[in-house]
């Protein structure tokens, strides 16, 4: 296995009238290669609507072309504007599109079924639903270094999504943890408890998140052993949003009881059963 040294020389977090303003700079030395990623700006990228052949609506990057039969109506213009990402964006969460396997109809989702995240990547990040601390802060890629009371260290990244106090996630899909999961996981004020899955093994890790210096740190111990030790983590990447042309907007979807049918709705919900997904963007309109 591949073992990096994660180095975080500087990270700020910026809380502004338009939202979060994440940036950092890491150096990833594997060997005797550095490599330094470069300070990118993000922008929102526009998402569209298409109806497929029983009418089910599913949402796109790709611009649907005219002449199909199955585009649905107004489907030129976009729904609304979301970040594409291969990469976890830290302080977004991961929207998925999924199909229900009794109705066969395509909805949105902020987590999957466990055991289908190591093929499925989300199809959008947006901002959640609150932008009151940690909420935003705990979510996103992260890099983690695990010591063992030998001694030893892996160096590892987590992939954090959360739904209300529930944190899971993933391990890095590009390495041989790709078959680990965060699971059982509950976030008390800033005490942080969950579960590792990797393979057949358990591991159960208990922490605390400090918010001013952006960083994750506690202990571990495997489940059926004496193994443990500590580990630290901290934002993986640099990450710097552009905010000052965008709008920032509610999500809302509502399922029909009926059919199952999948309706969205940006701004306003539909009735009082929408759900409020997350927070995604609209241009701003020029004054």
């Amino acid at each position: 296995m591949t073992r990096a040294t994660i180095i975080l020389k500087r990270f700020q977090l910026e809380w502004n009238r338009s939202g979060l303003i994440w940036m950092a700079v890491v150096s990833i030395a594997v060997g005797r290669t550095i490599t330094a990623e470069t300070r990118k700006e993000m922008e929102p990228t526009a998402i569209y609507a298409k109806s497929s052949e029983n009418l089910s609506i599913t949402l796109s990057f790709q611009k649907p072309i005219q002449t199909e039969q199955t585009t649905a109506p107004n489907a030129n213009t976009p729904l609304f504007y979301a970040i594409q990402s291969p990469k976890w964006p830290n302080g977004f969460i991961p929207i998925y599109q999924t199909r229900d396997k009794q109705t066969k109809e395509w909805r949105l989702s902020r987590r999957l079924t466990h055991g289908k995240e190591n093929f499925t990547d989300p199809l959008f990040f947006a901002l959640p639903t609150s932008l009151k601390m940690p909420e935003g802060m705990l979510l996103g890629r992260w890099a983690c270094e695990a010591k063992h009371r030998d001694g030893t260290i892996d160096f590892l990244h987590w992939e954090i999504a959360r739904d209300g106090d529930i944190i899971f996630g993933r391990f890095d899909q590009d390495t041989d943890y790709r078959f680990a999961w965060l699971t059982e996981g509950a976030i008390n004020g800033n005490k942080l408890r969950f579960k590792a899955d990797y393979i057949d093994a358990t591991y159960e890790l208990e922490g605390s998140f400090i918010p001013h210096i952006i960083r994750m740190e506690g202990t571990w111990r495997h489940t059926e052993d004496a193994d443990g030790g500590t580990w630290t983590a901290e934002p993986a990447y640099e990450i710097e949003l552009a905010h000052w042309r965008w709008k920032r907007v509610n999500l809302y979807q509502n399922i029909s009881p009926s059919t199952g049918k999948q309706s969205l709705s940006v701004d306003s919900p539909i009735s009082n059963e929408s759900q409020l997904l997350c927070q995604v963007w609209l241009p701003k309109k020029e004054p």
